[in-house]
């Protein structure tokens, strides 16, 4: 969702819908699959592929990745 909620303003809730579409028209098998976007009361938001295994944010908590380990991700 729109992490402005409510208060987002026009513009950004319209990026949100842009970028969310044009994210959908990807498809690569390292990229996360978008299978919806729309709106819920009154919230634009997009339906997103399920990712096991946590996030970039979670891997990093611990400081920075080796460089073997980072230089890998980046590759795919």
């Amino acid at each position: 969702v729109v992490l402005a909620g409510d208060y987002a303003s026009l513009e950004s809730r319209l990026r949100f819908t842009r970028e969310a579409e044009a994210a959908a028209g990807i498809a690569h098998p390292n990229v996360v699959h978008v299978y919806e976007t729309g709106t819920w009361a009154g919230q634009p938001y997009l339906a997103l592929e399920y990712c096991p295994g946590g996030t970039l944010a979670d891997r990093l908590r611990g400081g920075p990745l080796p460089a073997a380990t980072a230089a890998a991700i980046v590759e795919q």
